[in-house]
């Protein structure tokens, strides 16, 4: 079934309705996580939106357990909207975890999001080190305009 979908444009949007359709009519979840880890890895690894999309997946046809594991994996792999993850692993972990689940998860979201706040305020750095050296060249550039 795989080799009909990668490569095209809509292989994602196909391949989702086919794992939702194993899920609920064919009662085969196994597969359908297999599909969405194809899924992921092939070309979606740091995509929150395709990483949100499998979460949707997990809470609605799956279980607890690997919907906990899914969020964690979710907070360390995409490049984006790290807090939405967060939220939702602490909403879970209140709602359904117990106080030592909830400790934990807090814990691994707080060292994760510290990484990830480095890594936004390296970036913000580097960002106003190029607009400060592109400022100075203009500076330099216009001074010898002028004479």
């Amino acid at each position: 079934m795989k080799h009909y979908f990668w490569g095209s444009e809509s292989e994602s949007v196909i391949l989702k309705y086919y794992i939702f359709f194993m899920a609920k009519y064919k009662k085969d979840i196994e597969s359908a996580r297999k599909l969405w880890r194809e899924l992921i890895d092939h070309g979606h690894k740091e995509e929150a939106n395709m990483w949100l999309d499998f979460v949707n997946f997990e809470r609605l046809y799956g279980d607890a357990t690997h919907y906990r594991k899914l969020l964690l994996q979710a907070i360390t792999r995409v490049s984006d909207w790290q807090e939405t993850f967060v939220d939702l692993l602490i909403t879970f972990e209140r709602q359904e975890g117990t106080f030592e689940s909830f400790e934990r998860s807090l814990e691994k979201c707080e060292a994760q999001m510290k990484i990830v706040n480095a890594k936004r305020f390296k970036a913000i750095e580097e960002a106003e080190a190029r607009f400060e050296k592109r400022k100075s060249s203009t500076k330099r550039q216009t001074k010898v305009s002028k004479k």
